[in-house]
């Protein structure tokens, strides 16, 4: 019989940290606390396997990190480290947690105190483990638009997993939608988990004792209206918008005892450009204007001293990043996708099997900057050619997206001939 166990952990630091994103050195630091950040964890045994996914409300979290996090997690709890899942809603009003050139800096106390606070929920979930039915669905929302080209796409669907015990209560609703959580903007200085915490503080009140839990999906292209706005009445307005319509799915959910766990795990070699002294000029020169700025001046020469340390030390032609496939049952499907992917590479990952409910979820086990389409690498998009200098990697090549895609897609016919 399958067994869930969940967990909700205070994640929240304290006023001073500097906040994630938004500019070169802006010096975002922290004021004060408008709503409390988590780490949340659903984790599933049918008896033979178990399946540990993590949520936290930040930006996202590195591939060393996450390793060291599963370590210990494994070790604490005997889950296999390659069947835990970390991943972040991508709120920017949220401490730094993982590289970002110009961006923010990390606080190492706060970093200790996180890896501590996740191994906790994942030991937490682990004892809470009981009997557990499960079922999934879909719903619809307009909330979103393709912040990159106007008219581009958006994928308007949330995917609802509920989870009850044998006794009909919902120990938890997961749910899943794709756009960025930014309602906050560079203006705001008081941490939030912005709009997914209001999401799931309604699905929570909703549910008595249930927990509401987000996983972003392939935002890397879409916001929702109002983005940037440094209002928490349009945060809330989005939030609670979203979470209706979970709550209207989720009691529509029909749901199984007996669903089987299957795992895998895949790194694809994600393509990069080839970099040379003629590559860091060309970018340097597009961005001339820029480099008036003191401020940018700084963040350019800060890159290419790195970057020429990088091509004159190992010259890659790929990035390795991994890819992980959860499988519940025959019908529900989780893929975990490493950094900030363009939302039509989730909805092409859906079609390969669009009879099944699948969790496309970015921002999971490693943050490696965005996976745009090959217009964004034509027009030297702010994805494409710009957040590589930000994360500190090479510039992918233009087809890294179908590179990904074709990766997800042998991961999940082995494993869905299980």
């Amino acid at each position: 019989m399958l067994e869930a166990g969940v967990a909700k952990i205070k994640i929240t630091p304290p006023p001073g940290l500097e906040l994630a994103g938004y500019g070169v050195y802006l010096n975002r630091t922290a004021k004060e606390i408008h709503d409390d950040l988590f780490a949340r964890a659903l984790l599933f045994d049918d008896g033979k396997t178990k399946t540990l996914l993590i949520v936290c409300d930040l930006c996202g979290v590195g591939r060393q990190f996450v390793m060291e996090c599963r370590r210990e997690i494994s070790g604490a709890t005997g889950i296999p480290e390659g069947n835990i899942s970390i991943s972040c809603t991508h709120t920017h009003s949220g401490p730094v947690t993982v590289f970002l050139r110009g961006w923010g800096e990390m606080n190492r106390d706060y970093m200790k105190f996180l890896k501590e606070k996740i191994v906790e929920a994942a030991i937490k979930a682990n004892e809470n483990l009981e009997p557990a039915a499960a079922g999934a669905g879909r719903g619809k929302i307009e909330i979103g638009y393709n912040r990159v080209v106007k008219d581009g796409p958006v994928d308007t669907e949330i995917m609802v997993l509920r989870v009850d015990d044998i006794r009909g209560r919902t120990k938890a609703v997961l749910y899943n939608y794709s756009a960025h959580a930014v309602v906050g903007g560079p203006g705001n200085l008081a941490v939030s988990a912005d709009w997914p915490g209001y999401a799931s503080a309604k699905i929570d009140n909703a549910l008595s004792g249930g927990m509401g839990i987000f996983v972003q999906g392939c935002c890397g292209d879409v916001n929702v209206k109002d983005a940037c706005s440094s209002s928490f009445e349009k945060m809330k307005e989005y939030g609670e918008c979203l979470a209706e319509e979970v709550l209207y799915v989720y009691k529509e959910i029909k749901l199984k005892k007996n669903l089987k766990i299957a795992t895998n795990s895949k790194i694809i070699n994600l393509p990069l450009q080839v970099h040379n002294q003629k590559f860091i000029e060309d970018v340097l020169n597009r961005y001339a204007e820029q480099r008036k700025n003191a401020n940018w001046e700084r963040f350019f020469q800060e890159w290419k001293e790195d970057t020429l340390r990088e091509i004159n030390r190992n010259v890659r032609d790929t990035l390795p990043a991994e890819v992980q496939v959860f499988v519940l049952g025959t019908e529900i499907l989780f893929v975990m996708l490493p950094g900030e992917v363009f939302t039509r590479w989730g909805m092409e990952i859906k079609k390969l099997l669009p009879r099944k409910n699948i969790f496309v979820i970015g921002y999971a086990n490693d943050f490696v900057g965005y996976i745009p389409d090959k217009d964004d690498f034509a027009r030297h998009g702010y994805a494409a050619d710009l957040v590589p200098l930000i994360c500190g990697f090479l510039h992918f090549s233009p087809d890294v997206g179908e590179r990904l895609v074709s990766g997800v897609k042998v991961l999940i016919e082995k494993i869905h001939a299980y």
